[in-house]
């Protein structure tokens, strides 16, 4: 497993993982971005325990994206390719 640089869609939430940079960042709570960032790093398969950062997957239109809580409706979303790497990290509100 690994992010590559590819794998952000967001440049601040890219920037933030290689260099620990917080501009731009929509989020004040990076201590729980990092951790999310680190386990979204560590996942063989799929789906990822459910119980950490109450990740699931969307269903209908957003199939295929998952999401992993930060704070509030803030979320971190991404998918990932056929050998389980992530790819399209952001943060958003999907609410």
């Amino acid at each position: 497993m690994a992010i590559f640089e590819a794998s952000f869609k967001d440049k601040a939430i890219k920037g933030f993982y290689y260099t620990g940079t917080t501009r731009g960042l929509k989020v004040k709570n990076t201590d729980k971005l990092q951790d999310i960032l680190d386990y979204i790093d560590t996942i063989e398969s799929l789906p990822p325990s459910s119980l950490l950062y109450r990740a699931h997957e969307h269903t209908g239109q957003g199939k295929g994206t998952w999401s992993f809580d930060i704070t509030g409706n803030m979320r971190v979303l991404c998918e990932f390719d056929e050998d389980i790497d992530p790819i399209n990290i952001r943060i958003e509100d999907p609410h």
